[in-house]
């Protein structure tokens, strides 16, 4: 992976070095991985628990993309995710986790278009 490339992934907030510890320098896999990222369900998922008011549904879904997007050291994506999955695992804050969402939104949306373009 080119200097070039990481830069470019630094732009969205995706720790290219750090990831790439995580998959023990294998630059291969860390980008079929981070393309995989734009088809894991978990974010829709997580959209569809809130609109539905479902907050084990949301929950479940903010906790999985919280780590799905740690391992692939997308930083934004993963602390806004860890915000919503710390105040859904109380119920009852559902409404106040919807006041998190546009900040997940908009990490996820970037780097999403990020990736894309690799």
């Amino acid at each position: 992976m080119t200097e070039e490339t990481k830069q470019y992934l630094a732009q969205a907030g995706i720790r290219a070095d750090q990831a790439l510890e995580r998959f023990m320098g294998n630059e291969t896999l860390f980008e079929r991985f981070l393309k995989k990222f734009p088809q894991d369900p978990n974010y829709s998922i997580l959209l569809e628990g809130m609109e539905e008011r479902d907050e084990k549904k949301a929950f479940s879904a903010a906790h999985t993309l919280k780590g799905v997007a740690g391992n692939l050291s997308i930083q934004p994506v993963m602390e806004a995710a860890s915000k919503l999955t710390e105040c859904l695992r109380e119920s009852g804050h559902l409404d106040e986790a919807a006041k998190l969402l546009p900040q997940l939104k908009e990490a996820y949306e970037n780097a999403v278009t990020m990736i894309n373009l690799l």
